[in-house]
C-alpha cells in the first residue's frame, strides 16, 4: 500500500509539471502571436536596404506600419533607428534635387477602334503658379473624346482645356493664385488624362507630343523664376483587331484562320474525293470585324442509268446511283417472237451516267444470223432426231430451239421454224 501510494503522488507530481510546461508553451506562443506585427514592421525597415530616391515608397511603409503599432509593440522594434535615419538620408536626397519638372506621356498599346486613355504626368521638385502647355496629336488617327484633369490640375485656382477649337491640338492653362502645383521630387502626378478613340481603320504608331510653353513660379514680393522643364512624348501603337475563319465541310470542323480587319482571305486547299462533289466555300474578299464561320458541302456524285428496249429504242426505266454502287436492272419487256438475252452494258461500280439496253435474239434463229432459215430448221430437226446434241435446258440457246415453249426441242419446233422461214422469205 505504501508504494501504490508513492506511485501515485508521483504520477500526480508529473502531471503537474507537464500542465505547468503547457502553459507556459501557451504563454509564449499567445506572445509571438501578439508580436507579429511587430516583426512586420522590422522586417519592411531591414528591407529598405541602401537609400535612395527609389526607396521613397519602401521607408513611408515602413512608417505607416511603424505609427499603426501600439506604444508597447513600438518599444519592442529594435532597428526603429534604421527608420528614422533612411528617413534623414532621404530628406538630404530630395534636398539636393534641382528644381526642374518632367512631363510625360506613355506608350500606349491598342487595337484600331478601341477607346484609349492617355495619362500625361508631371514629376520632379517644383512649386509653379502658371503652366500653359500643348498636346500634339494626329486627328485623323486619334479622336479625342474627353480630357479629365487630374488632382494637381483641379487644385488650382483656374484651369482651362480646350480640344475642341484646333483638332490634332490640345491647349492646357493653369493659374494659382494661391497654393502653388507642387512636385515633392518622388511621386509622380497625373496632371490629366485624354481619353481618345483609334480610328478604326488605323493601323500603326502615331505619337502624342508635349510641349511646355510656361511653367513658372510667381511667389508673392518673389522673382519670377521659370522652372526647368523635360518633356518625353508618347505614342499610341495601334494594330487591327483579328478575328477567326473557321471552315467546315458538311458541318465538321475543316481548318481555321487568323486575320485582321481588312486582310485579304485566301481560301485553304481541299482535295475532293473521288466520286464526289465539293460546293466550296464562299467568303468576303476581306475579314469582316467578326468571327466567320463557312461550311462547304461534300455531296456523293449521283448518275442516271437508262435502261433502253434495243428492239425498239424505247426507254424502260432511268434509276439514280450513287458514285461506285451497282444498279439492279429492271424485268424486260417481252416481244413476241423474241426471247430476251441480257442487258448490254454494266450494272456495276457506276461512276457516270450511262444507257444499258436490253438485247433480243429471234426466235428460231438457231445459227444466230439475224434471220430465221430453213437451215435453223434442219439443225432442229438434227436435234429432235438426236443427230446432234441438243443444248442445255433453261439455257439461251435451248429457248432459241423451243419455239413452243414445250421444254424440249422436237420436230414441232423444226416445223414452226420453217414456216416462219418461208413467211418472212
Amino acid at each position: 500500500p505504501a508504494s501504490a501510494m508513492n506511485a501515485a503522488t508521483a504520477i500526480y507530481a508529473s502531471q503537474e509539471d507537464v500542465n505547468a510546461a503547457a502553459a507556459v508553451l501557451q504563454q509564449l506562443e499567445d506572445e509571438y502571436q501578439q508580436n507579429a506585427p511587430v516583426r512586420d514592421v522590422m522586417a519592411k525597415i531591414s528591407a529598405i536596404g541602401e537609400v535612395s530616391l527609389e526607396s521613397a515608397s519602401a521607408i513611408a511603409e515602413a512608417r505607416q506600419a511603424y505609427d499603426a503599432l501600439t506604444a508597447e509593440q513600438q518599444a519592442l522594434v529594435s532597428n526603429y533607428d534604421v527608420l528614422t535615419a533612411a528617413e534623414e538620408t532621404l530628406r538630404i536626397l530630395i534636398e539636393e534635387l534641382p528644381v526642374s519638372a518632367s512631363f510625360s506621356a506613355p506608350e500606349i498599346t491598342a487595337l484600331s477602334g478601341q477607346q484609349v486613355e492617355i495619362p500625361v504626368t508631371v514629376s520632379g521638385k517644383f512649386e509653379a503658379h502658371t503652366l500653359e502647355m500643348h498636346i500634339g496629336y494626329d486627328s485623323t488617327k486619334l479622336t479625342v473624346n474627353e480630357v479629365v484633369p487630374g488632382a494637381i490640375l483641379e487644385n488650382t485656382s483656374m484651369n482651362v482645356i480646350d480640344f475642341t477649337t484646333t483638332p490634332g491640338t490640345i491647349y492646357v492653362g493653369a493659374l494659382c493664385a494661391d497654393a502653388p502645383m507642387t512636385g515633392n521630387g518622388i511621386d509622380e502626378n497625373v496632371l490629366l488624362t485624354v481619353k481618345a478613340t483609334v480610328n478604326p481603320e488605323f493601323s500603326g504608331t502615331t505619337p502624342v507630343n508635349v510641349d511646355v510653353n510656361r511653367f513658372v513660379n510667381l511667389p508673392v514680393g518673389g522673382t519670377v523664376t521659370d522652372i526647368e522643364v523635360h518633356t518625353t512624348n508618347g505614342s499610341v501603337n495601334a494594330s487591327l483587331p483579328e478575328y477567326t475563319l473557321t471552315y467546315t465541310v458538311n458541318g465538321e470542323f475543316y481548318a481555321e484562320q487568323t486575320y485582321a480587319v481588312g486582310a485579304a482571305i485566301t481560301v485553304p486547299e481541299y482535295t475532293v474525293p473521288e466520286g464526289y462533289t465539293f460546293s466550296g466555300w464562299v467568303v468576303p474578299e476581306t475579314m469582316p470585324a467578326e468571327d466567320l464561320t463557312v461550311d462547304a458541302v461534300l455531296s456523293i456524285n449521283v448518275y442516271t442509268v437508262t435502261f433502253v428496249d434495243g428492239l425498239d429504242g424505247s426507254a424502260i426505266a432511268e434509276v439514280s446511283v450513287e458514285h461506285g454502287s451497282n444498279v439492279t436492272a429492271p424485268d424486260a419487256p417481252a416481244h413476241d417472237g423474241y426471247v430476251f438475252t441480257g442487258w448490254n452494258g454494266s450494272l456495276v461500280n457506276v461512276t457516270e451516267n450511262r444507257t444499258v439496253t436490253a438485247e433480243y435474239s429471234l426466235l428460231g434463229d438457231v445459227d444466230g444470223d439475224g434471220v430465221v432459215t430453213s437451215a435453223d430448221a434442219l439443225t432442229v430437226l438434227r436435234m429432235s432426231l438426236g443427230i446432234i446434241a441438243k443444248p442445255v435446258s433453261g439455257s439461251l440457246d435451248f429457248s432459241i430451239c423451243d419455239i413452243d415453249g414445250s421444254g424440249d426441242i422436237t420436230s414441232v419446233d423444226a416445223l414452226l421454224i420453217i414456216r416462219k422461214a418461208m413467211q418472212s422469205a
